[in-house]
């Protein structure tokens, strides 16, 4: 019977990933003051900014529409107030519907600043892992 040869674990084979330089023990892909004026971390963080920008300008666009839907809604507690207000049982059933889907439209507001948290922030700890900038 012929034997068949095993494979060796080679632990002396160079790593196909790049070598970074290293700095107090950490890697470094360059120095601190070039990683910053590298064509490609300005293209990045260009990027990055005008999709901060377009998620910042929406949640504020949304801020102020609900900022005037929650007047109108307050407006229409105090008509509801008044002592001379007619169909007073159809016109809370309006008002009520009109505070869930005011609150249910905050709740989506809300997931939306969370995600877009979480979002820029996986972004920005990727960009740290792949540049070796910590």
């Amino acid at each position: 019977q012929q034997q068949q040869p095993q494979a060796q674990p080679q632990h002396n084979v160079p790593s196909q990933q790049p070598q970074h330089q290293r700095v107090q023990g950490q890697p470094v892909a360059t120095s601190r003051k070039t990683i910053g004026k590298s064509p490609g971390e300005i293209a990045f963080f260009k990027l990055l900014h005008a999709e901060f920008k377009k998620a910042t300008h929406f949640f504020d666009r949304a801020q102020q529409e609900f900022i005037i839907r929650e007047e109108r809604v307050r407006e229409g507690m105090e008509i509801m107030k008044q002592p001379n207000s007619i169909m007073v049982d159809e016109k809370w059933s309006l008002l009520a519907k009109s505070i869930y889907r005011l609150y249910k439209d905050l709740l989506l507001l809300e997931t939306f600043a969370i995600m877009t948290y979480c979002s820029f922030s996986k972004i920005l700890k990727k960009h740290d892992k792949v540049t070796g900038y910590d």
